[in-house]
């Protein structure tokens, strides 16, 4: 006698459930609650997509910016200034560090102004952004249309490493 056996569905998870996209919206949902390993942070950010300088000059240039919490000390500074995000009015002309004033208002900082290049940073070209009176080098990827990934690389940083965080429209 012949036992039949069941159909099977296809119960492989699904691949779009675990891109490199998806992986990193999980750490911006957790970022709130809890510190991040930046080694995850770092592997997950590797394998997103690289992003056009034009992505991020194109229409107001206006992203909102949130950073993940590693521990950084970086992240405490930006927290002390009220970071808004950056302002890409062009490749030559942004904005790096926007801040809220107490009326709500936005204004820049002693940060200075930076520009966009294209880069490669761990073996993928994407867009960087160069600051003109710091040593730091900001390398972006994209997460979707609405959210590009950022870490900041920077001699005055030292032991503390990579600072992570997400910009969004």
């Amino acid at each position: 006698m012949t036992i039949p056996f069941p159909i099977l569905l296809d119960y492989r998870p699904s691949i779009r459930r675990f891109t490199p996209s998806r992986k990193f919206l999980a750490f911006t949902t957790a970022a709130a609650s809890k510190k991040l390993d930046p080694c995850q942070l770092a592997a997950v950010f590797d394998q997103l997509l690289p992003v056009a300088p034009e992505t991020l000059t194109r229409g107001s240039g206006e992203w909102r910016g949130i950073a993940l919490n590693t521990g950084h000390k970086f992240m405490e500074q930006l927290e002390g200034l009220h970071w808004r995000g950056a302002v890409f009015h062009s490749t030559e002309d942004v904005e790096p560090v926007v801040v809220e004033k107490g009326d709500g208002e936005k204004a820049g900082t002693d940060f200075g102004g930076a520009c966009l290049r294209r880069m490669e940073y761990k073996t993928l070209i994407s867009t960087a952004m160069i600051f003109d009176d710091l040593p730091a080098i900001t390398y972006f990827r994209a997460v979707n249309d609405r959210m590009i990934a950022g870490v900041m690389e920077s001699k005055d940083f030292g032991k503390e490493g990579a600072f992570y965080f997400y910009l969004v429209r």
